[in-house]
């Protein structure tokens, strides 16, 4: 099992090798993802087209942020951060 986690680990590191990876705008975008996702709890239980729309952006959010941290083209993450951090 140890063996297995290694061989893992170091093909994980392959895999993400020159990729952006995680920023503050990742980190931002995933607690506005669990915003939306508790607010669609609350919604369920009063509309469920408030829980739909809500659902669909949390995943929309997520879907982008997960593009982020897998992405290739560096320079336009690090400047999509740096509008960010401003």
């Amino acid at each position: 099992m140890k063996n297995w986690l290694m061989k893992t680990g170091i093909k994980f590191q392959q895999f993400m090798a020159g990729r952006y990876g995680i920023d503050t705008l990742y980190k931002a975008l995933l607690v506005l993802y669990f915003v939306l996702i508790l607010l669609g709890s609350i919604l369920a239980r009063f509309t469920k087209v408030g829980y739909a729309i809500t659902f669909v952006l949390s995943l929309l959010v997520l879907l982008f942020a997960f593009y982020r941290v897998f992405s290739k083209n560096i320079a336009a993450r690090r400047k999509e951060n740096s509008w960010w951090m401003k």
